[in-house]
């Protein structure tokens, strides 16, 4: 079984840990599971859009005892491509109000329930995690509140494509009936991928999700997150080592009128590229979208086809009319000798994109964006000289001449360029900006013919950050 496969089951037991479970004591068990049952296939029915897959509970049965009931159920994932697999749950439903588990470790808070569930492995997965996948314990008030957590067993899974290893995950969550929201919190100590090509750890990942159902756009995470990796690190098949380290996420997508408003922030303290330390990298963002068709093209987005989908084309030509705000505020890498930084206001206006013919038109739909770029010397010379002693072997002094000479050669060059580029002593700089319809390089109005030639630098100073 492909990883991907292996990947997107794991999520559709995620999905059930936070949906499933909400069942009802006594005669409302029998009375009410049909109904909850409904309420967790509509919520798995979004996960279902986003993965490509078809995500469902089936097979219902319980049995009702005094103190407790029994309930069985069939978590079925539909690859839609001739293959499914069966996860069968098997609940332990402990009725309130003092229900007889919570009782055993003294915690006299009174519930409708605490159920305690075990969902059991199809057979193509009993050689990577043993009988259960997972097992955790859900608790829910007689508001319908509920709160749990789930551990998913670790994962040890090898073929001819590759291996995926993983330390058990541990999810906890939580969820609102009043304000349908849900907040869930997830850590993983360790993942490793192999395949042909790469090596993959990731260690100390955790994160925090903050979300709220709006059936209006229901295929949008609305709400706010963080996360934390302790490291990322990438072996290529030659042995050599990059590493990412402490790297910690923060980010929001909010409902403004008609607009989906998401902002995130990146920073990782070190960034290491094959034994050339980059430094600390930055990164800020926000996008602002038409929020009804940002809805409607999510699950096509989802599945590699729906990039082929006339229908993505359609939704996407209609996204850009309705105006599109996108805003790499910050990326920056900077270490002790210096930085070097870009930041891209795109600002596209409301456009019927037939209508986009000449320069003209589209200095118009780009009206207000902006963007920047610098580069410090210092910073310029330590990576090259880090590079020159790691790639090319050669001793510190030798490695400092030659970064030297090349930082001295790119920054005559860009003297040379007859203003498409600003230079001082310390850096190379570029501000490019529409303004009412004209496109302004450096506080200097540009030409036609200029327009093409900066396009042209910009591609190729984008092309030498990359490397």
């Amino acid at each position: 079984m492909k990883l991907s496969k292996i990947a997107l089951s794991v999520v559709a037991v995620l999905g059930v840990a936070v949906v499933g479970g909400s069942w009802y004591t006594g005669k409302q068990v029998e009375e009410k599971y049909q109904e909850l049952v409904a309420t967790a296939n509509n919520q798995l029915k979004q996960v279902s859009n986003e993965f490509g897959a078809n995500i469902e509970l089936k097979d219902v049965q319980i049995d009702r005892h005094f103190f407790s009931s029994d309930a069985k159920y069939r978590l079925e994932v539909d690859f839609g491509d001739g293959e499914k697999l069966d996860f069968i749950g098997n609940d332990k439903l402990h009725h309130g109000p003092l229900p007889l588990n919570r009782l055993a470790k003294l915690n006299l808070a009174p519930v409708m329930m605490s159920a305690e569930s075990k969902l059991q492995a199809p057979e193509p997965f009993k050689k990577l995690m043993g009988e259960h996948i997972g097992s955790g314990v859900a608790n829910i008030s007689y508001s319908g509140d509920v709160k749990g957590y789930f551990d998913v067993s670790p994962i040890k899974y090898s073929d001819e494509t590759g291996v995926l290893e993983t330390t058990p995950i541990k999810m906890q969550y939580s969820y609102d009936q009043k304000a349908k929201g849900i907040d869930s919190s997830v850590e993983l100590d360790n993942v490793k991928v192999t395949v042909e090509e790469l090596d993959l750890q990731l260690q100390g990942v955790s994160y925090e999700m903050q979300t709220e159902n709006n059936e209006s756009y229901p295929h949008l995470t609305l709400g706010k997150g963080s996360g934390k990796v302790k490291a990322i690190e990438f072996k290529s098949k030659e042995g050599e080592l990059s590493q990412i380290k402490d790297i910690v996420v923060k980010g929001d997508s909010l409902l403004k009128g008609d607009r989906v408003v998401s902002t995130g922030d990146l920073e990782a303290a070190s960034f290491n590229i094959e034994g050339v330390e980059m430094g600390k990298l930055k990164m800020d963002m926000v996008y602002d979208f038409d929020a009804k068709l940002t809805n409607d093209i999510t699950p096509l987005l989802s599945r590699p086809e729906g990039f082929e989908d006339p229908q993505t084309t359609e939704l996407l030509m209609q996204l850009l009319a309705k105006s599109v705000k996108f805003h790499l505020n910050n990326f920056s890498f900077e270490n002790g000798k210096g930085k070097v930084d870009l930041a891209l206001l795109l600002n596209i206006a409301q456009i019927d994109p037939q209508n986009i013919v000449n320069t003209q038109e589209v200095l118009k739909a780009l009206s207000t964006s902006k963007f920047t770029s610098n580069i410090n010397r210092q910073y310029a010379e330590d990576i090259i000289r880090q590079i020159s002693m790691v790639k090319e072997k050669l001793s510190e002094e030798e490695a400092k001449a030659v970064a030297k000479q090349q930082v001295d050669a790119v920054f005559s060059n860009a003297e040379a360029e007859n203003g498409l580029r600003k230079v001082d002593e310390n850096n190379v700089k570029i501000e490019l900006s529409v303004e009412n319809e004209k496109l302004i390089l450096n506080g200097r109005e540009l030409t036609e013919d200029e327009i093409q030639m900066a396009l042209f630098v910009i591609m190729m100073g984008m092309g030498s950050l990359g490397q």
